[in-house]
């Protein structure tokens, strides 16, 4: 089994910024970004702790190549978070990163 951890970096900023609602909407869009590109590779989301999202690959099933399609994941989700902040950084002033 292999598994994902991803963190937003500096997530308070953007709680600081924004209305709840709002960061409950711009947070929702992130696990949103991060379970399609977690489940494209195979993999499955466990859970969101606040900011963060835990995927594991290789349950129920082991494949040989589980560790590169956690990397694969994690890539197409630093892309995501590229094409949601294009969306944030205009609209509410905030950018997403991975760490």
């Amino acid at each position: 089994m292999t598994v994902l951890f991803c963190d937003l970096a500096d997530s308070t900023a953007p709680g600081k910024r924004l209305d709840p609602e709002t960061l409950k909407r711009v947070l929702f869009d992130y696990y949103d970004a991060a379970r399609t590109a977690v489940e494209r590779h195979g993999g499955v989301v466990q859970k969101f702790i606040g900011d963060a999202v835990m995927a594991v690959f290789g349950v129920p099933y082991v494949r040989e190549d589980d560790a590169y399609r956690a990397l694969r994941s994690a890539w197409d989700l630093r892309v995501a978070l590229e094409s949601l902040n294009e969306r944030f950084e205009p609209r509410f002033g905030i950018r997403l990163a991975a760490s």
